[in-house]
């Protein structure tokens, strides 16, 4: 039970960090258009798009990675899935790397793709964000973004919403 405590603080740090990103995310970006690249206040929300892109296609393609990885893995285990089926990467029977540690078995995220990409997004936002690169350079990191908070935000839902069946929605409510 208290490994299970510290996993799920662990995780709602991070949904805490990442919400908090995305807030000052969102609200750096029509500064960026405007002011670097010298758009008008509607041409620079349209940037916005690039990371609604990122979020719903990854969206799409995270949800079914993570319902088919669980319904794999819960079939290994009888029929019975666990929460923490959600937060598997990879198969440790399939991967050469897991098959020789066994430490590291438990250890593989779902969440793993979606943490790296988070800072790569920031950091191509970031860099690219100069009046002598052109403005779709920022938005590909952009996207990247919306891609890793997407990656995030699905995987510690699904797993909060598995561990607590019965209270579902006391689990996911804001703090």
């Amino acid at each position: 039970m208290a490994v299970f405590i510290v996993r799920l603080r662990l995780l709602l740090a991070m949904l805490t960090m990442q919400v908090n990103f995305l807030s000052v995310f969102l609200t750096t970006l029509p500064s960026i258009f405007q002011e670097v690249y010298r758009e008008s206040i509607g041409i620079a929300g349209l940037n916005y798009i690039s990371l609604g892109i990122g979020m719903f296609v990854t969206a799409q393609a995270n949800a079914r990675f993570i319902d088919t990885l669980y319904k794999r893995l819960s079939k290994r285990n009888g029929g019975v899935g666990k929460p923490e089926y959600r937060l598997r990467a990879s198969d440790p029977t399939r991967c050469w790397l897991l098959r020789k540690t066994s430490t590291l078995t438990l250890q593989t995220a779902a969440m793993v793709p979606g943490t790296f990409l988070l800072p790569i997004g920031l950091f191509i936002t970031g860099w690219t964000a100069r009046a002598d690169v052109h403005w779709i350079a920022p938005n590909i990191g952009i996207l990247i973004v919306g891609a890793g908070m997407v990656m995030n935000f699905q995987t510690i839902q699904t797993y909060i919403i598995d561990s607590f069946t019965l209270y579902t929605a006391s689990g996911t409510s804001p703090p």
